[in-house]
């Protein structure tokens, strides 16, 4: 199963033949804005999407996709969390995909932080949850002020069964040597702020993949660059590969 993250910056009409290329199975794009999937694609899509902010002039959406053998439906979970879209994926290994956008205090009631928001998902959403989850999107965190909340939201994740991909990938990296964006499409301001959280069972077997700097920032494509999580969840390993 590929999984993959990433905040297009809105101009998505364009750049999803970038993330069809990537060949994912289960990706979470933040910053998209609606769009409808054309018949020509290889494989068949499904989509869930919601807009971050819901009043006019904004057009930035939080999206889930999946393409066969998966498909993605919403689930309605909570009504008061704008920077959260649920959704239920089903395919070879059923799962719930949290997929979040960290959204600017100015949008958010109570002016929440970015990491505030999170601690929100894992508080009070994920405990409903049965079954695999995978959060994934731009947290916005950790950057400046937020690295000790961000901190707090790991271990949180951790006492409930769940990691970070790229974590368990590159243990005893330091994240800040691989980011998911430049701020100012600036290389000198990277941050990694896009995230992949799986749960601990399927940490056995991840790879993690992280586009650069020239491939998708100096082409305009985006200001971030996409995450791409591989794994092998335990049940797809027993079950194997779909009939054909």
């Amino acid at each position: 199963m590929r999984l993959v993250a990433w905040n297009s910056c809105e101009r998505f009409d364009r750049n999803f033949v970038h993330l069809r290329d990537l060949c994912f199975d289960i990706a979470v794009v933040t910053e998209c804005g609606p769009f409808e999937v054309g018949l020509d694609q290889v494989r068949e899509v499904t989509s869930v999407l919601k807009p971050g902010v819901d009043g006019p002039g904004h057009t930035k959406h939080l999206g889930v996709l999946a393409q066969e053998p998966w498909r993605v439906e919403p689930l309605p979970l909570v009504d008061d969390q704008p920077w959260l879209l649920p959704a239920r994926v089903t395919g070879p290994v059923d799962l719930t995909v949290l997929a979040v956008w960290a959204l600017g205090p100015e949008w958010v009631p109570g002016r929440l932080s970015y990491a505030a928001q999170t601690a929100r998902v894992i508080a009070e959403v994920l405990p409903q949850l049965e079954g695999p989850v995978v959060l994934a999107g731009d947290l916005n965190a950790p950057i400046a002020g937020s690295a000790r909340q961000h901190a707090a939201n790991v271990a949180a994740l951790a006492t409930l069964g769940m990691v970070s991909a790229w974590t368990v990938a590159r243990p005893g990296v330091d994240p800040a040597t691989e980011p998911t964006l430049f701020h100012q499409w600036k290389r000198d301001q990277p941050f990694h702020i896009d995230h992949v959280f799986v749960p601990e069972a399927w940490a056995e077997d991840v790879s993690v993949t992280v586009g650069g700097y020239d491939d998708w920032v100096a082409t305009k494509r985006s200001d971030h660059v996409p995450l791409v999580v591989d794994v092998a969840p335990r049940q797809l390993i027993r079950e194997g590969p779909p009939p054909a």
